[in-house]
């Protein structure tokens, strides 16, 4: 009982005790507490204005995503308009193509068939000159001397005759006269229509002048000659001055005496003797051209040997270009080559004359018609 009374007078003792010692504990958790607290409340606070924060920009954001979508609408209608219009003007552009194309292809149809009767017409008309001038050309041939007929009369001979177009206005000539064979060389003016033309003319001169017994030697021809043009071109022409004309080279062979005589417009005549070149010049004027004139040609005669060479030319032949400057072959050339040929046969010459101008002129036009006539 004592002890028991005694247990209970210490108890307050242990629990003041037990106060004393549990205070400071107490009181740490409770400022832990009220710090926790503090801190949760700052948390709580930070988290909110976060949460206002992302609900201001969500809010922002959709702002955005409104005007966005808004924008987004109206550029699709603003597109869709353009592609609209866009389709109209291709549309429109593809019609007047169309129609542009249908009436290109009239007007193109319409255009062709006039080109194409126009080109019948031309080549009608190119087919009938063709023929017109094949047609001068059988002419032409008709009123040359054969070439054999000249190779006969001779020891040895050769023609190179090579026209610049289908007609030449260059031609030769030959003639038979008692004791007499009459040779000619012309280069009438111009080539082609015009020059043969010339060439008929000054054929049937010489061919009535060969007969008339007034002619008495080459000059004399060549002064009747001149005379006889002028007064043919005055029956059309009344003007003082005539441009028409020819350049001659006119010889008669008399074997029986062993000379020739010579007379020359505007030509010279070679003979190659013992590897000799002679120059026979005739006189620096021309058949015609000055209507003003009564021009007398100079007679030449001189003595032949057997084994001469005689060589007529018209200018075609040294007038030509080429070689590798593209000059003219010139005079100098073509007697040089004469004598380096002139121990071969005629027909030789002929085609190593007609090989070196071929090589001289290569590739270039050639420039005019060419007649060269040898006789041995």
């Amino acid at each position: 009982m004592f002890v028991s009374m005694k247990s209970w007078a210490i108890l307050p003792i242990f629990v003041l005790f037990g106060l004393f010692l549990i205070a400071p504990v107490t009181k740490t958790y409770a400022q832990s507490e009220s710090h926790l607290s503090s801190e949760l409340l700052a948390q709580n606070d930070t988290l909110r204005d976060f949460q206002e924060k992302l609900i201001h920009e969500n809010e922002v954001m959709q702002h955005d995503m409104d005007e966005l979508s808004q924008t987004n609408k109206k550029f699709k209608i603003f597109s869709i308009i353009i592609v609209f219009f866009t389709l109209i003007f291709i549309s429109l552009i593809l019609y007047n193509s169309v129609k542009s194309k249908s009436v290109s292809k009239e007007i193109i149809d319409k255009n062709r068939a006039l080109v194409e009767a126009q080109q019948s017409q031309l080549d009608q008309r190119n087919f009938e000159l063709e023929q017109g001038l094949l047609y001068a050309r059988r002419i032409q041939e008709a009123v040359l001397p054969l070439e054999d007929d000249i190779k006969n009369d001779f020891e040895d001979a050769f023609v190179l005759f090579e026209p610049k177009n289908v007609v030449s206005g260059d031609f030769y000539w030959f003639y038979k006269l008692g004791g007499l064979k009459i040779l000619s060389v012309l280069d009438c003016t111009g080539h082609g229509i015009a020059g043969g033309y010339m060439a008929l003319l000054g054929n049937e001169i010489l061919n009535k002048i060969v007969e008339d017994p007034s002619v008495s030697n080459c000059g004399h021809a060549l002064t009747h000659m001149n005379l006889q043009l002028v007064q043919s071109f005055s029956k059309i022409n009344d003007s003082n001055q005539l441009i028409d004309g020819m350049e001659v080279a006119l010889c008669a062979i008399n074997e029986e005496k062993q000379v020739i005589e010579y007379a020359g417009a505007y030509r010279d005549l070679y003979l190659i003797r013992d590897g000799e070149l002679q120059i026979i010049g005739g006189d620096s004027k021309q058949i015609g051209v000055d209507k003003g004139l009564r021009k007398q040609f100079n007679q030449k005669e001189l003595p032949i040997q057997k084994g001469d060479q005689i060589y007529l030319f018209t200018d075609g032949y040294v007038n030509q270009f080429g070689g590798v400057e593209g000059k003219k072959f010139k005079y100098k050339g073509l007697q040089k080559l004469l004598l380096e040929i002139c121990k071969e046969p005629m027909e030789k010459q002929r085609d190593l004359l007609l090989s070196a101008h071929i090589e001289w002129k290569g590739t270039t036009e050639q420039i005019d018609d060419i007649c060269i006539v040898g006789i041995k």
